[in-house]
Formats: structure tokens, sequence, C-alpha cells
């Protein structure tokens, strides 16, 4: 009787893995394995991440005894891991790559099928991303090289996949499993996110998305608005309301978080909101598309799920590559509530996608009108710019006189500023305001806008190796291109503007960066060699940094103080007693507006006096700011129910009366 090897069999179910809707080998397989021992668990149809037999030979039957004997000592290895079992499974290695000459690579992936989180797959794309210092440090990535020189026998296939996982374990990739390491390198070299969902050309993801990615409208909440924070190519971290809780992957279905919330509420939640956290959480999954909105009527963007959930103390998080912008007002209705799942909503998923359809072909024949406008200019850039001067500034920024003239002293002086205050307080509006004010003009292409995250990093801020069609290739960052940009210009100044500087690992995006930036320590006489590229490099004198911070925040932890010393502070506070609110709200005309203002004044009191939080998490006046006209009482609402008590249920969160209290307040001023 012919006998088979057990890798074979592997083969034929992990070979040409397909769609629900196309089924291969793999799902054919299964279902009749699925019928004959009666399994009655769903088949599953999306594999991202797993290892493909396609165009894989079997391993041979014609010596059934040594696969066999290699199948085994693998087993036993992943079992136990002693000196004797590894001698076995590296010389059973070696002899199985000697006798039928297919080479290590195929056996190792083999292997993987076996033991996935014991034996390391090394196909095409791992063994390029091991090599890579970037992915898990340049330490290991030396030791990978070494060892993937040539063909590796089972003695250094085996300290590769013991470097390896020690490395994932302990390093800061977001892989920490071989299984998760496979789903990487298919991710980062052949552009995952970007073939399969479209990139910054409105490519159509409901076209191309495979079986099993869902939509999502997310309502973007934050203090400042998107158009303010987002840059070109940014990530952009979605964030949800924590309602108190901590790590919500420790929950094993959404009734054990309403269970919860409801202990923390003494009895008061609600399921809607438990279920949110665990879609947020548990559903949303990587390559999931993700519309970005502002309210209920403006459609911000488009954007790809490009991590899996993450808790730390600053909240709950998920990162949204985006993939198309369109910052466009709309005249059907967006769901209000911070996250709902649009994936079978036919008639809404239609219209947003027409939306994005119809824009793409008016932002082209604007960007290309722009592109002919600069050239028409070249030589002359300033020509048609329009002016801005100090007068301009104090008419748009509720700031006085004098605290302009220290903002601009601190900036000639120390070069590097940091605006800290409450949410709404207006720090980014005035970070780009006061830097035109400076330049005299506005001109957008001396101002650059970043905002900082947990996952952003040195190889995105200065320089480093990013995945491209024939593999890797060193990039300059954001910082390292506007530096190079103020070099060859100066007579001018340039800012560079940092958002939520405090949310990034500050010490890992500078590098050695940090003497440079210093104000005393510009110019190519302080020139550092970069980490990646070897060359000098120096931060421009006419380069200005100019950094916001939230003091609300309370999950984060304070600025290394090596970086603090090289920066100024000045606190921004709620203007609502300023002559230019004053003159602002006068013009409003509207007595509930004029109540409301009053009672987020004397909401403020309170929390400035509350030891707990403190005049740092006060309600700026942004959040009343933007309305012109007639005001309505359902924008009035619409400014209280769904900004500023959902920000008291932060702010108070464990103290549910308290909560309430300042909620009615604010609603009685409305009534």
């Amino acid at each position: 009787m012919w006998d088979i090897d057990p890798f074979t069999v592997f083969k034929n179910f992990n070979c040409a893995i397909r769609t629900k809707d196309n089924l291969g080998p793999w799902q054919k397989h299964v279902q009749l394995l699925a019928h004959e021992f009666e399994i009655e668990a769903e088949i599953p149809y999306n594999f991202f991440g797993i290892l493909s037999g396609y165009g894989l030979v079997g391993a041979c039957s014609s010596k059934p005894d040594l696969t066999w004997a290699l199948f085994a000592a693998a087993l036993e290895l992943a079992k136990s891991d002693s000196p004797d079992n590894r001698d076995k499974f590296a010389k059973l290695f070696d002899s199985h790559v000697d006798a039928f000459k297919q080479g290590p690579w195929i056996v190792t992936l083999w292997l993987s099928w076996v033991r996935p989180n014991r034996f390391l797959g090394l196909h095409h794309d791992c063994r390029k991303l091991l090599k890579c210092n970037e992915f898990l440090g340049e330490g290991f990535a030396g030791v990978a090289r070494q060892l993937l020189k040539e063909e590796p026998n089972g003695k250094q296939y085996l300290r590769l996949c013991d470097e390896c996982k020690r490395a994932l374990e302990t390093g800061s990739t977001k892989a920490k499993s071989f299984p998760e390491l496979n789903f990487e390198a298919q991710l980062q070299t052949h552009g995952w996110l970007k073939t399969r969902f479209g990139d910054s050309d409105g490519g159509s993801e409901k076209a191309s998305a495979p079986n099993g990615v869902r939509y999502w409208v997310y309502n973007h909440g934050g203090g400042s608005p998107l158009s303010e924070i987002y840059s070109e190519n940014q990530q952009y971290v979605l964030e949800i309301s924590s309602l108190g809780l901590k790590d919500l992957s420790t929950f094993e279905n959404d009734a054990q978080i309403l269970a919860e919330l409801e202990r923390k509420n003494g009895g008061n939640a609600d399921s809607a909101s438990a279920h949110l956290l665990w879609q947020f959480a548990h559903e949303m999954k990587i390559g999931d598309v993700v519309f970005v909105s502002e309210g209920n009527s403006v459609l911000f963007g488009r954007g790809v799920v490009a991590s899996s959930y993450e808790f730390s103390e600053s909240g709950h998080h998920l990162d949204l590559r985006w993939s198309k912008i369109i910052k466009s007002s709309i005249d059907f209705d967006l769901p209000t509530s911070p996250l709902l799942e649009i994936t079978n909503n036919a008639d809404l998923l239609e219209k947003i996608q027409a939306l994005f359809d119809e824009n793409e072909a008016s932002q082209n024949e604007a960007e290309e009108a722009e592109i002919a406008g600069e050239e028409e200019v070249e030589g002359v850039e300033t020509a048609n710019l329009e002016p801005y001067t100090k007068e301009d500034f104090l008419a748009e920024v509720f700031v006085s006189e004098a605290d302009y003239e220290r903002l601009a002293r601190l900036l000639e002086t120390k070069k590097n500023l940091i605006l800290q205050g409450a949410p709404g307080v207006g720090k980014t509006f005035l970070a780009k305001r006061l830097a035109y004010a400076l330049m005299g003009v506005k001109d957008a292409s001396r101002v650059s806008l970043v905002q900082f995250h947990q996952s952003y990093s040195y190889e995105d801020f200065v320089m480093g190796y990013r995945p491209c069609e024939s593999g890797f290739e060193l990039r300059t960052g954001a910082f390292y291109d506007f530096c190079k940009s103020a070099e060859g210009d100066p007579g001018n100044a340039y800012f560079f503007i940092i958002d939520e500087i405090n949310r990034g690992n500050l010490s890992k995006i500078f590098g050695e960066l940090f003497m440079l930036i210093e104000g005393d320590k510009r110019g190519p006489e302080y020139a550092l060699k970069l980490l990646y590229s070897g060359e000098t490099f120096h931060v421009p004198k006419n380069l200005h940094l100019i950094g916001m911070m939230n003091t609300a925040d309370r999950s984060l932890a304070l600025l290394d103080y090596a970086l603090r010393r090289r920066f100024v502070f000045f606190e921004l506070r709620p203007a609502f007693d300023s002559p230019k609110f004053n003159e602002y709200a006068g013009g409003i005309g509207n007595e509930k507006f004029r109540r409301l203002v009053h009672a987020v004044v004397e909401l403020n009191k309170k929390i400035s006096a509350d030891p707990d939080l403190g005049a740092g998490f006060q309600i700026g006046h942004s959040f009343l700011c933007n309305l012109s006209g007639t005001v309505t009482d359902a924008e009035l609402e619409a400014i209280v129910e769904f900004e500023l008590v959902p920000l008291l249920g932060e702010y108070w969160f464990d103290e549910k009366q308290t909560a309430e209290e300042a909620s009615m307040l604010l609603k009685r001023a409305l009534d």
C-alpha cells in the first residue's frame, strides 16, 4: 500500500487558499473531513498570514520512513526541548534536505504547518524581514544575516528560531509569535494594505477587499479638528471612551463588559455601550475599512485598520492608515454614535462610496490647477501668498498682545516651544497662526504638522527602512525632509509643529537629535552622524519647533527631563473672559448661548477646585467657537450632549453623581 507523508497532507490543505466564493483545495478538503468526522464548527474562509502551499511539491513518498521520522522528531522537540531531541531533529532535518534536494526553505515551511509556534517558516518574505534592522533590532538582524547568508543546516535553523522567539518576546514590534511574524512579513513586503484596499488614488475598497472585510463609521470626537491634525501619509489613532474599564481584550463577551459597567456604575449601564466596546476591541480587525466622520454631516476620509487592539494607560487604541481624504459635507445622515458597523447597510455604503468617487475627479482637477499655478510663480514663490500680520493673529486668536509678544520672544530665543492646556483652548489653531504671523505670510510650505502617537518612531520622524517592491529601502522621515527644506532657504523661518507631543516615546523618536534640537546647538558645526545612513546631519538655525500638550490627559507621563529642558512652556487657558471672545459671543446674539457660556465658566471653577482634576482639566473655549449666523437650539444641544457631557463623564468616571450634576448644570442653561 502506498504511504503518503504528513507534509504532503498539509500541503494539499494549504494549496491555493481562496475566498468563500471561490473555494480552493483547502476548503474542499476540510469540507470533506468535516462531513466525514461530523464536525459542526464553521469552516473558515480568511487566511491572511497563513503560509500558502501553492506551487510546492509534496515531501516525496519514495522515502516515507525518513519523512515520518522528521515529522515525529519535530513533534517531540516541540513537546520537550532537550539536547537529545534537538540533536535528533537537526540530523533528520539535514538528511531530509540532502535526500530530496528541495532546500531547507521548503522544509521549514512544512514544519511551520505542523507546529507554527515552534518552527518558523522561512519563506522569501520572512527572510527579508528578519534581516532588516528596523524590525527586531540591529542585534538580531545581524544574527539573521549571518545564519541566512547561505542555506542553514538543522542546528543553525534551530538557533535562528530560538533567537527570533526571544527577540519577538522582548522587542517592541506588535508581532509576538511566529504566525504574527509571517503575517507582518506578508503585510510589509507585499504592501498588503495597499494592494488589497487601495491607496491615495481613491481605489474602491468594496470592489477589491477580500471576503471578511467589515465596514465601519468612526465619529471623531477629539478636542482638535481632524483638519488640524491630519498630515500626508500619517497614521491616525482610533480611540474610544473607556467608560472606566481597563484592558477590553480580557473580556470573553459583551455581556461581561456590561456586567463590569454595571458594577462600576451602581447598576446603571446600557448594553449598546458594552457592545460598542466589545466591537472596538474584538471585532475590528486589520484590513477593515473605516470611514471617519466629524459629527453626522461631515465625512473626513477613509482608512484601513492597520493594527490590532491595544490598551495602555493612555486608553484604548487602533491604528488607522489613511487611503483617501475628502473633508466633504454630506446631504445624508451619518451615525452619531462613536462607532457603528455598516457592513450590511448597502444603501449607506453605496452613498458613501459614491461621494468618494465624485470627489476624486474634482480633487484631481484642483491639484492640477495648483501645480500649474506653482509653475507660473516659480522663483517668486511668495508673490501670491496672503500676508499675515500680528494684527491678523490677534483678530483670530483669543490671546492678548502681551502674550503674543512673549510667544514670539520665546520662540526666537529658545527655538523650541510647547503650548500646553486643557482640551479646547485652541492649541493647534494658535500654533499655525503664530507661525504665519512670525513669517508675515500664510506660507504652508514653511509649516509642517505631524501628530505623535504610541506607534510613531524614529523611522517615521528621521530615517529608516521601509518596504518597497524589491524589498526594503532607506527612506527619510518628516523631520529630516523639513530640516533639509529649511536648510536650503536660510533667509526664511520654518516651523515644525507636533500635536500631542507627549503621546509619543520621545527618546525613541528623537534619538540622537536630542542634542541637535537645542537652540544653541543649531548649525553644521554641531552635526552628528545619523543612525542608518551615516551621513552628518544638523538642525538649521531657521527652524522652530512648536509642540502641543493636553494637560487633561492624566494617562500620559511627563516629558523626558532631557527633552523638557530643551523647550519653553506656555500655558493656554480658556479665554471666556477675553475681550475678543466677548466680542464674538456678542455677535452670536443668542440668550441660550450666553447662559451656556456662563455655565461653562462656573463649571470650570468647580473643575479647578477639584483636587483630583485642577485647572489643567478646564473646558476650553474652542468647544463654543466656529458658530455663526443664527445659532439654533439643536446646535447648542449637540455641543452639550455629544461633546461636553462625554468629556465630563471621563473626568468623573468614578464619581457618577458628580458627573451628572455637572452635566445638568450645562443642560439647564439651554432650558
